[in-house]
Order: C-alpha cells, then sequence, then structure tokens
C-alpha cells in the first residue's frame, strides 16, 4: 500500500522449541530496508542511530539493506544480489521496512513533522516528540525519561531466552586483500527447525560505518550504518541439521577477498544468525568486533571539483578539476594513479607521487582537460587506483563523479514542436535528468527493482491529442524527489516575439498534496535558471483528486482530461540558446503528464487562436461558489464568455459585450453547477480559446 511509512507491527514470534527451556540471553536481530533515495528513511535513521546507541551489541545487533526504493542509488547499484533476494525473502516493497527477529513489521518512528515525518502508531520510537504523543496509548515505562528512546518490542523480543549461542571473529589476510570470518554456533538448549531443511545459519558481511563528504543519493544521508557487503556462502545461508541438541557445536569459517565497492576495510564486521524459513523466526544473532588492519594502504575519493562548463566551451577550451583524497589507511601512500574521464574517454591519466600520510587529506589537480564537444550531460570521473603500486582489488577504490551541463552543437530555429508520437524511444536531444528516472515515456512503466524503463502494453497513457505523452511519477516518488525534462535549444535570433505552449494533465491524490511543475528557461546553459509557469496542487489539477491507491495512480483517458498551457516567451525574443525545461517535484501524490509542446516565434496571434488575448486566468481552483475569469486583452473587442460541461453543452452565459484593452475581469456564480470539469470558452471575431476549471462544493 501506498504511504506507509510505518514499519513493525511490534508482534513477537514463538520460537520452535523442544525439550528444553531456553536458557541463553537472546541478542536481537534489526533488519533494516532503507535507501539512499529514500525521504522518509533519511528522517528515520538518524533517530534509529541514536536508539542503536543504547544498546550493546550483545544484546541488538542491526544491518541494513541499501534498497532501490523508490529508486536505485550508487550504493545499492555497487551490489544489488543480496538486498533483491532478501527483498524477496521478506516480500519487501516499500522502505523504510524493517523485520525484528525476522517477525512482522516493526514500527520505526521518526520525525513527526516536517519533509521527512513518519507518523504510525505503534510501539516501537526514538524521538522525544514521538514518545510524548504515543504514552497516552502505550505510556511511559517506569524509570525511563521521556527524552530517551525505548522500544517496548525490543524490550519484549530481548526478554524471550534463545536455545543458542552465536560468537562471530574475523581477521586480514597478509596484504589485507582478504578476510577470514569464523563463526561458532552453540547450542545450549535442544530445539528443532518447524520443517524439514527450513533451519539456516546465514552469515553477512558489513560495512560498520560508511561515511560520505557528500550525499551519494538524493535524500542527503552522508552517513550509513552497518551496509550489508555481502553473504555467505549466499544469501540462502547453509544448511543445519532439523534438530540440534544441547552440547552441539557448529563451525562455519569464510575467506573472503574484499570487494572493491567496500568503502573502508577498517570498518567491516561479520553478522550470523540461526533462522527458521518456516516462519522466519531469528533464534539467536551475533556479530564480531571491529579489527585494525595491519599495514592498510587505503584510500577514499570523496569530494570533486571542476567548474561549469560553457556553452560555448570547444574542444580546444581546457578547464581546471580537483579531486579531494583521504588516506583512511595506515600506511603512507607514496605513489598514486588518478584517470580522469569524460565517459570512457581519458582526458588525464598520470601518477600522484606526492606523499599522503595516514588520515590525511589532499587535493590532487587533475587538470587542466579538455571536455570532448557534444550534447548532453558529460560524466567528469576521477579513477584512483594502484596505491604504492598494488593492484586494485586490494584496496578500496572509489570513482567520484562530477556531472556538468553540457549543451553543445547548433540551435534550433523556432517552431520547435514535440507530440511524443515516436512510441519506441525519447525524441533526439531531448533529455530526462536526475538519474531517478522520475520523468519517463508514457508508453513505459518504471520497474523499480533495476531502475530501467519496462514495457508494459496492456496500459495506455493518452496524450491530449494521440496516445503518446510523457509523465513524472509523482505517485512513487518521495516528496521532495525533483525531475527536469530538457527541452532542445532554441534560436530566437531576428525574431521580435515568443511563446511556449504546451498541455498537462494532473489530479492530485487527494486535497493535501501538493505536486509542483514548473516550466524554466535559462540563457548561460543551465547555470541559473527562471521561472516562467508554476502551479502546484488544486492550481495544477485538471481532474478532481484521484485518491486511489492502486497503481499506476492517475493517468488521463480522455482529452477532457488536458489543459492547454501559454506562455509569452517576448523577453528572449532575438537571443539565441534559449533552452527550456520541465522541472517537477514531488510531494508523494500523483502523476503529472505533459503533451503538444511547442516552441514558437514571430506569431500573429496570442494564446491560441483569439488574436485580441495574451493571457486568460480562471480561478480559484478548484472553484466553490463564484470563478473569476481575467482576460489580457491587447485591442479592444467584442467578447462572449460561457460555461460549457464536458459533453458539450452550455450551461451558463458570463458575459456578451466590448471589452477594452488592459486587464478584463469577470464574476460568474457556480454555486448552482454540479462539482465537476468545466470549460470557459472566449469568443471574439469567430476565433475561441477554452480555458478549463474545476467546480469543487
Amino acid at each position: 500500500m501506498k504511504k506507509i511509512y510505518a514499519l513493525f507491527a511490534g508482534a513477537l514470534l514463538s520460537a520452535s522449541l523442544t525439550v528444553s527451556a531456553q536458557s541463553t540471553p537472546r541478542v536481537v536481530l534489526f533488519e533494516e530496508f532503507t535507501g539512499e533515495n529514500c525521504g522518509p528513511c533519511a528522517g528515520i535513521n538518524p533517530y534509529l542511530d541514536k536508539y542503536l546507541q543504547t544498546h550493546t551489541t550483545d544484546s541488538l545487533v542491526h544491518i541494513a539493506y541499501q534498497s532501490p526504493i523508490p529508486s536505485a542509488g550508487p550504493i545499492y547499484n555497487a551490489y544489488k544480489t543480496v538486498t533483491n533476494t532478501r527483498m524477496t525473502y521478506y516480500g519487501v516493497n516499500f522502505a523504510p521496512s524493517g523485520w525484528q527477529d525476522g517477525g512482522g513489521y516493526s514500527p520505526i518512528q521518526g520525525p513527526t513533522t516536517g519533509t521527512n515525518s513518519v507518523q504510525n502508531f505503534v510501539p516501537f520510537w526514538f524521538d522525544t516528540l514521538s514518545i510524548h504523543y504515543e504514552s497516552s496509548v502505550y505510556g511511559t515505562p517506569n524509570g525511563i525519561a521521556a527524552s530517551t528512546p525505548y522500544s517496548p518490542s525490543f524490550t519484549a523480543r530481548h526478554a524471550v531466552m534463545s536455545p543458542c549461542a552465536i560468537t562471530v571473529t574475523h581477521s586480514y589476510s597478509a596484504n589485507n586483500d582478504s578476510v577470514y570470518a569464523v563463526a561458532v554456533l552453540n547450542t545450549t538448549d535442544n530445539f528443532n527447525a518447524g520443517t524439514h531443511n527450513s533451519l539456516k545459519f546465514r552469515v553477512a558481511m558489513v560495512e560498520n560505518s560508511l561515511d560520505y563528504v557528500n550525499a551519494p543519493g538524493t535524500n542527503g544521508e552522508t552517513h550509513f550504518a552497518q551496509v550489508v557487503r555481502g553473504m555467505y556462502p549466499n544469501a540462502g545461508g547453509s544448511q543445519l541439521v532439523d534438530t540440534l541438541l544441547a552440547g552441539r557445536t557448529d563451525t562455519f569459517r569464510f575467506a573472503v577477498k574484499i570487494p572493491n565497492y567496500v568503502r573502508s576495510k577498517a570498518q567491516l564486521r561479520f553478522v550470523a544468525w540461526v533462522q527458521d524459513d518456516n516462519n522466519k523466526d531469528v533464534k539467536q544473532s551475533g556479530i564480531s568486533q571491529l579489527v585494525a588492519p595491519t599495514n592498510l594502504v587505503e584510500l577514499v575519493a570523496d569530494h570533486d571539483s571542476v567548474p561549469d562548463i560553457s556553452c560555448t566551451n570547444t574542444s580546444t577550451s581546457s578547464i581546471g578539476a580537483y579531486v579531494t583524497v583521504i588516506n583512511t589507511g595506515n600506511v603512507t601512500i607514496n605513489t598514486l594513479n588518478v584517470n580522469v574521464l569524460s565517459g570512457a574517454t581519458s582526458l588525464n591519466n598520470f601518477t600522484y607521487n606526492t606523499p599522503i600520510a595516514p588520515g590525511a587529506t589532499v587535493m590532487i589537480d587533475g587538470g587542466p582537460i579538455a571536455v570532448p564537444v557534444g550534447n548532453g550531460y558529460p560524466t567528469i570521473t576521477f579513477v584512483l587506483s594502484s596505491p604504492n603500486g598494488l593492484s586494485n582489488y586490494s584496496v578500496s577504490i572509489f570513482d567520484t563523479v562530477k556531472t556538468q551541463h553540457q549543451i553543445f552543437g547548433a540551435s534550433y530555429p523556432a517552431p520547435i514542436v514535440q507530440t511524443f508520437s515516436d512510441s519506441t524511444v525519447f525524441p533526439q536531444n531531448y533529455e530526462a535528468t536526475n538519474g531517478d528516472q522520475i520523468w519517463f515515456p508514457s508508453w513505459y512503466v518504471p520497474v523499480l527493482t533495476e531502475n530501467y524503463l519496462g514495457t508494459d502494453p496492456d496500459r495506455t497513457f493518452l496524450g491530449s491529442d494521440d496516445d503518446q505523452s510523457i509523465w513524472f511519477w509523482a505517485w512513487n516518488v518521495q516528496a521532495g524527489g525533483i525531475g527536469d525534462y530538457y527541452l532542445e535549444k532554441a534560436n530566437f535570433t531576428g525574431k521580435t516575439t515568443a511563446e511556449f505552449t504546451f498541455k498537462h494533465a494532473y489530479s492530485q491524490y487527494d486535497n493535501s498534496t501538493n505536486d509542483q511543475l514548473e516550466v524554466q528557461v535559462s540563457t548561460d546553459c543551465g547555470t541559473t535558471w527562471t521561472s516562467l509557469w508554476n502551479k502546484a496542487g488544486a492550481a495544477l489539477a485538471t481532474v478532481p483528486a484521484d485518491n486511489q491507491r492502486n497503481v499506476p495512480g492517475f493517468y488521463p483517458t480522455a482529452a477532457a482530461d488536458w489543459v492547454g498551457d501559454t506562455i509569452n516567451m517576448n523577453n528572449y525574443a532575438g537571443q539565441n540558446n534559449v533552452w527550456v525545461r520541465f522541472h517537477a517535484t514531488s510531494d508523494y501524490g500523483d502523476n503529472m503528464f505533459v503533451d503538444q509542446i511547442n516552441i514558437n516565434a514571430d506569431m500573429n496571434i496570442g494564446i491560441h487562436e483569439v488574436p485580441t488575448l495574451n493571457t486568460v486566468s480562471v480561478y480559484p481552483a478548484p472553484a466553490n461558489d463564484q470563478v473569476s475569469i481575467e482576460l489580457g486583452v491587447t485591442q479592444a473587442a467584442q467578447f462572449d464568455i460561457t460555461i460549457i460541461n464536458t459533453l458539450g453543452e452550455t450551461v451558463k452565459m458570463v458575459a456578451n459585450g466590448a471589452m477594452g484593452q488592459g486587464i478584463n475581469k469577470v464574476d460568474a456564480n457556480v454555486s448552482d453547477l454540479a462539482a465537476g470539469i468545466y470549460n470557459v470558452v472566449i469568443t471574439s471575431n469567430n476565433q475561441k480559446t477554452v480555458k478549463r476549471f474545476v467546480v469543487a462544493h
């Protein structure tokens, strides 16, 4: 279900026991599914960290799977196999979510107000506000201050003794390219598998603290705790016998070559647990302690500095490029290979030979570099390798990526028209950005788990004049998510007038959501943007609120769902390299669609067909008892204004007479009209303009 941020119901599992009463203190395993692009996760995790700090690892072990919800981020993309398998195992379809000892949804309570707010009504919380709020339902435990985070469900689960104990240790190879883990399971009381072959012993390698200078995803998080980096022998685990008797010892040994996506070897730990796949009940868990590798050569590239690329850049124009490097090992790095690339093309490849002491941070000059000419958004990448001549696999190597706006080549003279009639690819020279792929062609449906576009031939999204359009999937983009859709550069040289027209369709998820759509223009290659048109929430809506929780939310099914929009761009007449984009901001509401784009110049008519109008505004949106119609009249003329319903029937005559040059306002009583969608039709000199509005009583 959509808009569910609460994570665990706090239900406890009853373990499968046999003869003996359980007598070993329990270490509760908390498996969290989070994501670097997940807004609510960023709100919850600081409170979860605060709670974890109040408990030692002999009572609570936390591990985190970075998920692709609402979209895949770089941490997930670096290693997704285990995360995908565990998401399937638990049936995860939203984040943040988590399982306490494999049982049900357990509640995670974060801040109750703001962009990353999380509301729930379950007994597991972390911040003062939520404790104060929930105490009226569950009460505050004796002796616990209101400012202390606590969890009744964890407390109850921890009190249930376990039938076994787990100890985990790990060590490193001589050159620190591999790590050796030993996990020992000691059965202290008899217990059985729920069904034949359902009892498994699982081991995960986690990075205790994963820290960035700049957020790797879109939710602003720079600190990630206990991130799962692998499971051994795999996510399925090692098979245990069906009946374990008191006094039995099982030892599991793993030799693991450290993957190059591990950010810091010194932060590695291993977590082990016994789990019954019959009911997902976790019997016991354990975690190894941090071990400092010796003679460790390790580095992290955390930040880069690349200046803006000018619209007039050529392949002979050079820019400076710098990368910040941190030596996170305990050995001085004397030599380091640095390669600066644009895409797959190496722009500068050299050896840096100034010593970098352990713990030191340096800025390495990677330029000047000449960026190849081309359209789109080139990625300037620094690849660091071979510190002290060691091969890549034996150190933590990280690419730092800098994406720059770049739009070279000739601009296109108006008119520029796009109707999205090609149902196979995005049009050439158009660009949808943000890495999240949250602007889509309407003939595709996004697939969350792999961050790609998958075809759904059974669903058609009707455009305003055909069956194709583009859409911003705010229905599944967390609040604050942004998507930009860039058009071609326009050339208005020699033109005295210019305008931009398009059609849009949108339904609010409910009356409280305020997804936003802007049309912005830039004349400096995207360095700065000016908003020309901006609507949100009810003002953006073309149909009543949808309130639908079924995938994919609202989509237009008829021409009546669309509204035409016109923007005066006369201020840009005579200019070249005028860049226009649609800038959408999600409030986790519903889908918005755009179609019938037209950039024109030196037109003899104003908006739509009426030559004596340059603006038409109908407000408020939605209307209740009265609607106001404002006309920007460029030349005095006779006007007829009527209101028609979606069947084309005239339901009200608003005005009939002369209007002078300038702004003319007419008010119409709509209290007698049924709630629904209507059109204002403005006629003059046998030509007409139509403007949509909504009545909501």
